[in-house]
C-alpha cells in the first residue's frame, strides 16, 4: 500500500485538523522522494526512516526534520494497528533536537508606543 493512500485512510478514519492531513501528505511525497518513487508502507523500515531524517536534518531545521519524523511514525502506527505492519522501536529512531531560541520580549517603551497607538 502506499503512504499516500494511508493518509486518505487515516483522513477518512479520524478526525483531524486539515493541516495535519496535510503535514501527513508533504512527510510521505517528501520520503518518496528521498527513496526516488512512491513510497509504500514497505519501504518504512528503521534505516530508511533514519537516514531519511539525517538528510532532513542536513537540508532543513530540525523542527521541520522533527515534524516529518512524527508524521511518518504516525502513518507506521497506523499501519502497524490495521496492516500488521511490525512496531518500529522508538528509541532506535533518530530524533532531531529541538533548537533554543531567544524569547523576544517588547521593550517598556514599545509597550508604551503601542498603547498610545490603541
Amino acid at each position: 500500500m502506499r503512504l499516500i493512500e494511508v493518509v486518505d485512510r487515516i483522513a477518512m478514519e479520524c478526525d483531524l485538523e486539515r493541516s495535519t492531513i496535510e503535514q501527513y501528505r508533504r512527510s510521505a511525497i517528501r520520503f518518496g522522494q528521498f527513496i526516488g518513487r512512491d513510497a509504500s508502507a514497505s519501504d518504512l523500515t528503521r534505516d530508511l526512516l533514519n537516514a531519511f531524517i539525517a538528510q532532513c536534518q542536513q537540508q532543513l531545521k530540525n523542527v521541520t526534520a522533527g515534524n516529518y519524523r512524527r508524521a511518518l511514525c504516525r502513518l507506521w502506527n497506523y499501519l502497524t494497528e490495521n496492516e500488521d505492519k511490525p512496531a518500529y522501536e522508538l528509541k532506535r529512531l533518530r530524533r532531531p533536537k529541538s533548537e533554543d531560541v531567544a524569547v523576544y520580549a517588547p521593550t517598556n517603551y514599545e509597550v508604551s508606543v503601542l498603547v498610545k497607538a490603541c
